[in-house]
């Protein structure tokens, strides 16, 4: 079942991804995605992203729906099973509430280098672990936790062994969005994580999940040896979201020169497109691309170029906007 259900988000992911843009945390609390076709939203979608919602709500349902405490290790957690200390039975849905004043905490949560370096541990065990990630976040739930391994290969032909994680944002009842990240090592042993899919629905966002997720998960990583956070940033606004949100370019050269290409053209279009642009402003622009064109130390992250301002206020915000790049964030 969790390999089917691994499989289940993987043909989301891939169905939705030319349409629906998986932002991060920042003001706009994440990107462009769809509306519930039922509530008649004025915006057009396309059927693949109808179709895709649907599946998701099925998905949900069919979703196992036993909740555990986590365990401080993967020793604890399996002993905890043994004895049937587990706690099993769905916590019952929150309502929506204001963003918390403190980070929630998941110092219970055992430590994600365990579960990833773990030799062929089972489902259940892996499940039992990060079930201790369900809890409330600012206004929504996490929810539905769901873990898969996976092998692959790095670039340097070392087996890497990956653990996905994949759950539900809910809002009471209602399905406010997706999460979907992976977990490995790289060739030299260091910890990290890819965020694949952050997706909000259109009429959940800017409440605050993002913000409160961020901060618990990120202090999670910390406790647990992460090296960074990965992503690819991409569509109408995750280029925008994650740059507010601090990321800085991925420094693999096959990565960061496919960055650099896309702002490049964002510049080019916004000089090209964008009538009665002042000569102060063009200079500005002209100024970053020739940065560009120095020592990487020289590129302008994207935090600088997001937050450019100059006769036209939203300068940066109209490169951001649509650019497509591979972010990374040191822990």
């Amino acid at each position: 079942m969790t390999g089917m259900l691994a499989a289940a988000w993987r043909a989301l992911r891939d169905c939705i991804l030319g349409e629906v843009c998986c932002g991060g945390p920042a003001a706009a609390d994440i990107t462009r995605g769809y509306a519930d076709a039922s509530k008649g939203a004025a915006q057009s979608f396309s059927r693949a992203e109808v179709e895709a919602h649907d599946h998701m709500e099925g998905l949900e349902r069919n979703l196992p729906s036993a909740s555990y405490p986590a365990a401080s290790s993967v020793r604890d957690i399996r002993e905890a099973d043994e004895i049937g200390g587990a706690e099993v039975g769905r916590t019952a849905a929150e309502p929506s509430a204001a963003p918390s004043k403190n980070v929630p905490d998941l110092s219970h949560v055992a430590p994600l280098g365990d579960l990833v370096d773990a030799d062929r541990l089972d489902h259940q065990t892996v499940n039992l672990a990060l079930k201790g990630l369900e809890r409330q976040y600012g206004p929504y739930r996490l929810d539905n936790v769901s873990t898969d391994y996976e092998i692959s290969w790095t670039a340097a032909g070392r087996r890497r062994q990956e653990l996905l994680m994949s759950a539900s944002i809910r809002d009471g009842e209602q399905s406010a969005g997706i999460i979907s990240h992976c977990f490995s090592r790289d060739d030299e042993g260091k910890l990290v994580v890819e965020n694949r899919v952050i997706c909000l629905w259109p009429e959940f966002r800017g409440k605050g999940f993002s913000t409160e997720f961020s901060k618990a998960i990120e202090e999670y990583y910390r406790r647990s040896g992460v090296d960074r956070i990965e992503l690819y940033a991409d569509l109408q606004d995750g280029g925008y979201t994650w740059a507010r949100a601090g990321f800085g370019w991925d420094l693999d050269p096959g990565k960061l020169r496919g960055s650099v290409n896309s702002i490049r053209a964002q510049i080019s279009h916004l000089v090209t497109s964008t009538p009665g642009l002042s000569s102060a402003d063009k200079a500005q622009l002209d100024d970053i691309l020739a940065r560009f064109q120095g020592h990487v130390a020289g590129y302008p992250s994207p935090n600088e170029l997001v937050s450019l301002s100059g006769d036209e206020p939203n300068l940066g915000e109209k490169i951001m906007r649509g650019s497509k790049w591979h972010g990374m964030k040191k822990l």
